[in-house]
C-alpha cells in the first residue's frame, strides 16, 4: 500500500520506528508547513490497527492515507507462516 503520513516534527522519530516494525520502505520525508510529510510503502497486511497505533503514537495529531497502487502475491515463506497462524498451528 502507497502510505501518506502527515506528522509535526515532534513525533516524527516514533512514526518511522513503527513503519519500520510495519516492514515499512519509506521512499520521501517532505515538508509541509510546519509538518512533516511520510512517503512510503507498506504490506497491506501491516496496516490492520494502524490509525489506532498512529494515534497512540502522536497523541493524535497525524493524519494517514492508503492507496493500492496494485496486487502483489506473498512470498512462499510468509503466506506458510500466516496460513499457520491463521489455523492455530503455530
Amino acid at each position: 500500500m502507497n502510505l501518506e503520513v502527515t506528522v509535526s516534527r515532534d513525533y516524527l522519530s516514533p512514526v518511522l520506528a513503527d513503519l519500520a516494525q510495519r516492514r515499512g520502505n519509506i521512499q520521501e520525508i517532505q515538508s509541509r508547513q510546519d509538518n512533516k510529510v511520510v512517503i512510503g510503502f507498506v504490506p497491506l497486511a501491516e496496516t490492520m490497527g494502524y490509525s489506532t497505533v498512529l494515534r497512540t503514537l502522536t497523541s493524535g495529531s497525524a493524519t494517514f492515507a492508503l492507496e493500492l497502487p496494485n496486487y502483489q502475491a506473498m512470498n512462499p515463506q510468509d503466506q506458510s507462516t500466516l496460513l499457520s497462524q491463521r489455523h492455530g498451528l503455530s
